[in-house]
């Protein structure tokens, strides 16, 4: 009995090292529905809901797209692309400057 327990997990071991896509598909399976309490299942709703794309820029992307969200009140809002996801949570903590930003790119228009 013994032995056939420790065969199972030098397998389980095994078959992650052998299938890293698998892995991380199950790696990131836990951390959304631990973070966000979001299921695998309603996470591929999302991106159907938003056609695989950002919901600020549009764009598909080569990696997946991310759970945005309120980091006081932990309530989701969409899924961003990482870029976008930086973005927001940078204007988030220094939104005054959001509109010194605009006002300098406005000023230096060609």
């Amino acid at each position: 009995e013994r032995e056939k327990r420790s065969h199972t997990i030098e397998y389980r071991k095994n078959y992650g090292k052998a299938r890293p896509e698998w892995l991380a598909a199950k790696h990131h399976r836990a951390a959304i529905k631990l973070r966000y309490n979001i299921t695998s299942e309603e996470y591929i709703a999302l991106i159907a809901s938003q056609n695989g794309v950002c919901f600020l820029c549009g764009h598909t992307s080569s990696r997946r797209l991310c759970v945005d969200h309120n980091h006081v009140t932990g309530k989701f809002r969409k899924l961003l692309c990482h870029q976008c996801n930086i973005f927001v949570g940078y204007v988030e903590k220094n939104i005054h400057l959001l509109n010194r930003c605009l006002e300098y790119l406005g000023s230096h228009k060609r």
